[in-house]
């Protein structure tokens, strides 16, 4: 099984009680390497050219963001979609953005994650959805009993 790189966009508020860290612990458990502002920035060096290389010209499979009512309230989070959405659109690829959704109404999101299927963390495969968006492939639905 290859790792398979995911950057996550995500508020810095949305950690205070360890949301996004188990996020990236489940991630990893599926062979989801999560990279992000804290692990993947030199300190000392200039954040949004760092951030904006990342994200426009990192060797990703894919870039998501943590929805929140934090985030969808962060102008950082909104230039990071925004630098995404332009790598999907010059690549011309398949390169999935994705929107990991929690605890917000599909009619608050931004205009270009409402035009993507998003990924809702309150469902119980959340991990195969995020892992088949990856993979370029339609995720193996779980059958509840």
């Amino acid at each position: 099984m290859s790792i398979m790189k995911l950057w996550i966009t995500y508020a810095w508020k949305d950690n205070q009680d360890g949301d996004f860290d188990y996020l990236v612990q489940e991630l990893a458990k599926i062979g989801v390497e999560a990279k992000f502002d804290k692990v993947s920035i030199i300190p000392g060096q200039r954040l949004w050219q760092q951030i904006g290389d990342h994200i426009l010209k990192g060797e990703y499979d894919g870039w998501a963001s943590l929805v929140t009512v934090n985030s969808l309230n962060s102008e950082p989070c909104k230039e990071e979609l925004e630098y995404a959405v332009t790598r999907a659109i010059q690549s011309r690829s398949t390169f999935p953005i994705m929107g990991l959704i929690h605890g917000v109404q599909f009619e608050n999101l931004p205009a270009s994650l409402k035009t993507r299927l998003c990924v809702s963390l309150s469902n119980s495969d959340w991990k195969e959805q995020i892992k088949a968006g990856l993979e370029g492939r339609a995720p193996d639905r779980i059958v509840e009993t």
